[in-house]
């Protein structure tokens, strides 16, 4: 649109030098800033899905998705917190109950990791 549209606009005159000299470097510094604080939150998953949960409220696929991350980086302290508080938000969803099975199972917590995953058979 503005390849087409912003040079039909602006022919000739002081205006298509302004634009073209001030506003559009102006533009692309500010889209480079933009970009560059995006990409510092898409470094990792784990800094991408710690973020999110950082603006988002009562998502239980990221504390899941945080947890299976944290949990192949062997952080297992961390790990269980964000699946039990994905089963909290959603008591239903079978991957967190399968994960933290595995955690627990993971741990040597038997008895615990099988009730997990009898809820993900049901």
């Amino acid at each position: 649109m503005g390849a087409y549209g912003i040079p039909e606009v602006l022919k000739g005159g002081w205006a298509r030098k302004l634009a073209l000299y001030v506003v559009v470097p102006l533009l692309i510094t500010l889209l480079l800033c933009g970009t560059r604080n995006q990409v510092v939150l898409w470094q990792s998953s784990t800094t991408l899905f710690v973020h999110t949960l950082r603006v988002t409220v009562n998502n239980s696929v990221i504390h899941n998705n945080l947890g299976v991350v944290l949990l192949a980086e062997r952080k297992d302290s961390e790990v269980r917190g964000h699946f039990i508080e994905a089963l909290r938000i959603h008591p239903e969803y079978a991957d967190a109950h399968y994960n933290l099975g595995a955690s627990l199972a993971r741990e040597g917590k038997d008895a615990e990791a099988v009730c997990h995953l009898l809820q993900v058979l049901q």
